[in-house]
């Protein structure tokens, strides 16, 4: 039997974040509410950079949208936009088109757990 935590990478590692901040809960806080608007706002301008045909801009909302990711430890995300990510720079957009509704429910799921972590 697989340890279904490999197969589905956790939404957001509050765990990883909090060591890395060195237990710091306020900074955690910081971080977290700056990463989420922008990984939002990155994901709504790679969709609409797709949807258009713009793989430059897709590319580079995608990889803004990785980064973000990885400095919240959203770590379900941040590999989902790293796999859109090397297939845009191969210039392979298929990969892209297939998961971008799948991206789009991941973020807001992560979201709602970060605001849920926020909350308590």
């Amino acid at each position: 039997m697989q340890d279904s935590t490999h197969d589905s990478p956790r939404l957001f590692d509050s765990e990883s974040l909090r060591s890395r901040l060195m237990g710091d809960d306020e900074l955690v806080a910081q971080v977290l509410e700056a990463c989420v608007p922008d990984i939002n706002a990155n994901f709504k301008d790679f969709a609409e950079a797709l949807e258009s045909g713009e793989m430059k801009d897709a590319t580079l909302r995608i990889h803004a949208m990785k980064g973000a990711s990885q400095n919240a430890d959203l770590t379900a995300v941040s590999l989902l936009a790293l796999e859109i990510e090397q297939s845009l720079r191969a210039g392979q957009s298929r990969f892209a088109r297939e998961n971008v509704e799948r991206l789009e429910e991941m973020v807001g799921e992560t979201i709602g757990e970060v605001r849920r972590y926020l909350n308590n």
